[in-house]
């Protein structure tokens, strides 16, 4: 148990390292648009109301997801594949971030996951008179 937890524990950090050392943005001067540059290829792209996530890797899944919780707050709306989803979903659970999202369906999955990420707890017994 404790070697799954370092583990986990090594991945993110590799994981922030690669996010916060690989990236390189650019803007587009025509439509102010910033693509940020991550492993040699646009990962994501910064539209100003929307934020795209091409490079469907972990880094640039939570790099963009992050963006976006910054950018506009926990409560945000998401269009993308079932795969995409899952995605988007794992890395907000897997990396604690707090997220909301406007797709009942999603937020019922992000629930879902959050509930099985955690470790089962013993109830604790009600006291009585």
């Amino acid at each position: 148990m404790a070697q799954l937890r370092l583990t986990a524990q090594q991945d993110r950090q590799a994981l922030g390292k690669q996010i916060a050392t690989t990236h390189v943005w650019t803007i587009n001067r025509r439509t102010g648009d910033v693509s940020y540059i991550m492993n040699g290829r646009v990962s994501v792209i910064d539209c100003g109301r929307i934020v795209t996530v091409l490079n469907q890797d972990k880094a640039a899944v939570l790099f963009g997801l992050e963006m976006i919780v910054q950018k506009y707050g926990t409560c945000i709306a998401f269009a993308g594949t079932v795969e995409r989803k899952r995605k988007v979903i794992k890395a907000a659970v897997q990396n604690g971030i707090s997220v909301q999202f406007t797709d009942e369906e999603i937020q019922q999955a992000l629930r879902l996951q959050q509930r099985l990420a955690k470790p089962h707890q013993p109830q604790q017994a009600r006291g009585g008179r």
